[in-house]
């Protein structure tokens, strides 16, 4: 073949019989386009084979005649040569041969078609198999019927998307478990989404039901009416809301929801909706109700307190004045008359500020291993005798109930105080119901964990199936002076006394009630950790007022008390000295040759309390024993803390005859006790 003028040409030379020279040219040039154009187009379609990450693999009746690179990677050879002459059908893991045959017998079918892409797996030549994808498709090699397949490894994305699988399930589980609701609306304020653990519940629709629904749909109007302004609102600013909603709930329940509203964007940034994420804060709202409350009543309870400790140094002059002014009214039956009225009045206020006392947690307690069960069986019979024919008494007692560390008097008290209002709250027929049973501290509503003293409470009711209270009444039920009951009727002491009771023993105390619902009343009362104690030797009462001539350093600031006081030891014999502060006790110590009782208040001025002058005493008279007197009780929250045991208490008001007991049993006892050493 040769090129000449711009064609290919075919030079044949043949020589004829008589020896003449045959030259004949045919034109080569189309045929020649055609060789070359084939050529390139196997060379192309060989660099795309070679060159594809794809596995391609030709085989002739299932026999490999051709691998690529790729196949040769995916299948782990060295070469392609080790793929030649193998089984299509072998490395092709069992489970798959039923798609792979129905695919080859559908193309035989149908020649015209390429094979649908189906998944296999196929076996690498180390014995491990590999997730593919692929096609075949008719094709002829080296003249005859082939099939060309094409496999892609799909490992990364069988890895991809069990991952996104699993994150799926993960958000949904967190979306469908989460203590609350998810709710997405279009621009039309339609629900797109709606999600939570309790959104049913409160909704009482089904989450694929409320699907392009609206609020009003949902919740009442005035609400939704409320909802709807707020989004909207939020779709003009993109701004981020939280309200919080009160309403009925599907199952009948009022509910109080923190519900966090935002704008939903797009990937471009264009608002698309309103996200909702809502929250139950029921409890917490109830619980912070709960503390303000609390926190009202120590107000409350620190005011009544003060006051309750100041009418107790005017009661103490009253009466002692009173007791002193009888001595010279002996004989004239109308000044009697008219003292008496007035020592009686003195001593109702006396009773009336150990109440206030009692409320503010500052009475004197003497707690101590009861056992409730033995305690409310001895009380049932009492308590019957107060009860009308027309009301049962019933007793719900739980066996092995532990003992209660508790004041037994107040108990008694407290328990006979809520069965009078529950007799009190019932009008016609009815039940009172006495139980008692252990319950964990971690379930004792409005319970914060720092007070909790035990990990089990006994939990002590009284129930009625009275008039109940309104919302408003349970709230200012413990305050004192508080009372439904019509002028004359009751004091509004008597449920204050027993929650001053029961939150100084280191209990709790809670109502549950409602209009036309009964109350239940539930005394939660700490565990002993202790059991029972042996009762106590009685100590002889003191009778009469013996006095005596030992020397008595009395330290009270209040003028007109300490006068009395003066006064009073001073008839009964005994040499006196006064102090209005610290400061001058420590010089009337340290001038006074001998002192057998120190008598101060515990609360003075400029800087020096009761029992530090008490301390200092031993420094000067090792003998000498002291009496401290208190307006609050032992256990009081003076702002000093708890007073020392090892002191003597005498609590105002009291009598002139009571403060000569109390002294003389003291000088009495001081002669049988060794002397003290002054203690840094």
């Amino acid at each position: 073949r040769e090129f000449e003028g711009g064609i290919w040409i075919q030079r044949r030379i043949r020589y004829s019989k008589n020896g003449h020279k045959v030259v004949s040219h045919v034109d080569l040039t189309e045929f020649v386009k055609m060789e070359r154009a084939l050529k390139e187009s196997e060379e192309r379609y060989r660099l795309i084979a070679e060159n594809s990450p794809d596995a391609i693999l030709v085989h002739v009746e299932d026999q490999i005649v051709y691998a690529n690179p790729a196949a040769i990677k995916m299948f782990r050879a060295h070469s392609e040569t080790d793929l030649l002459g193998v089984s299509l059908v072998s490395i092709t893991h069992p489970d798959d041969h039923k798609s792979v045959l129905s695919n080859r017998a559908r193309m035989a079918e149908k020649s015209s078609e390429a094979l649908p892409i189906i998944r296999v797996r196929m076996r690498r030549l180390d014995g491990t198999y590999v997730e593919t994808a692929g096609s075949g498709a008719h094709h002829t090699w080296q003249g005859k019927p082939a099939v060309l397949v094409t496999r892609r490894d799909i490992n990364a994305v069988i890895h991809a998307e069990k991952a996104l699988r699993e994150s799926e399930e993960k958000l949904r589980a967190i979306v469908e478990n989460m203590p609350g609701s998810i709710v997405l609306k279009d621009l039309d304020l339609r629900i797109r989404l709606a999600a939570g653990r309790n959104y049913g519940q409160w909704s009482g629709i089904d989450p694929i039901e409320a699907i392009g629904k609206t609020a009003t749909d949902i919740v009442s109007e005035d609400i939704a009416a409320e909802l709807e302004e707020c989004d909207r609102e939020i779709l003009e600013s993109g701004e981020v809301v939280d309200m919080e909603i009160n309403t009925e709930t599907a199952d009948g329940k009022t509910r109080t929801f923190l519900s966090t509203r935002f704008p939903v964007k797009d990937g471009a940034g264009t608002t698309i909706g309103v996200g909702i994420i809502n929250q139950e804060v029921t409890d917490q709202r109830q619980t912070e109700a709960q503390l303000q409350q609390a926190q009202k009543m120590e107000v409350v309870g620190q005011l009544t307190g003060g006051i309750a400790h100041d009418f107790n140094n005017l009661l103490t002059v009253i009466l002692g004045n009173a007791e002193l002014l009888s001595e010279h009214i002996q004989g004239k039956p109308e000044a009697e008359h008219l003292l008496q009225n007035a020592l009686r009045s003195a001593q109702r206020g006396a009773d009336l500020t150990q109440r206030l006392l009692a409320f503010s947690r500052r009475q004197n307690l003497h707690p101590e291993p009861v056992d409730i069960n033995a305690r409310m069986a001895e009380m049932v019979p009492l308590l019957q005798h107060i009860m009308p024919a027309t009301i049962s008494l019933q007793t719900k007692i739980a066996e092995d109930i532990p003992f209660v560390q508790i004041d037994p008097t107040q108990l008694e008290s407290a328990i006979m105080n809520l069965a009078i209002n529950a007799r009190d709250a019932i009008s016609n027929d009815g039940e009172i119901e006495l139980a008692a049973c252990i319950v964990k501290s971690s379930k004792i509503p409005g319970l914060p964990r720092k007070d909790r003293k035990t990990d089990e409470y006994v939990l002590v009711t009284v129930t009625d199936t009275g008039s109940g209270m309104s919302k408003d009444v349970r709230e200012h039920a413990f305050e004192p002076f508080f009372t439904t009951k019509p002028v004359g009727s009751g004091s509004g002491l008597g449920l204050s006394m027993v929650y001053g009771f029961v939150t100084q023993s280191g209990g709790h105390i809670a109502i549950e009630s409602a209009p036309g619902q009964g109350t239940c009343v539930k005394l939660y009362l700490p565990i002993s950790e202790r059991g029972a104690v042996a009762e106590p030797e009685a100590q002889p009462e003191v009778t009469g007022i013996d006095g005596g001539r030992e020397t008595i350093l009395v330290v009270e600031d209040d003028p007109g008390f300490r006068s009395l006081v003066v006064g009073s030891l001073t008839k009964l014999g005994y040499r006196v000295v006064p102090a209005c502060d610290g400061r001058e006790a420590l010089q009337a110590m340290a001038d006074i040759e001998e002192v057998d009782v120190l008598l101060t208040d515990v609360v003075l001025p400029n800087g020096m309390l009761g029992p530090e002058i008490a301390r200092e005493l031993a420094k000067f008279h090792p003998h000498a024993q002291a009496l401290l007197m208190s307006g609050y009780t032992r256990g009081a929250n003076t702002g000093m803390g708890e007073l020392d045991e090892s002191y003597e208490l005498i609590q105002k008001p009291f009598t002139r005859a009571q403060l000569g007991g109390r002294l003389r049993q003291i000088i009495n006892l001081s002669k049988q006790t060794p002397p003290k050493t002054a203690q840094a």
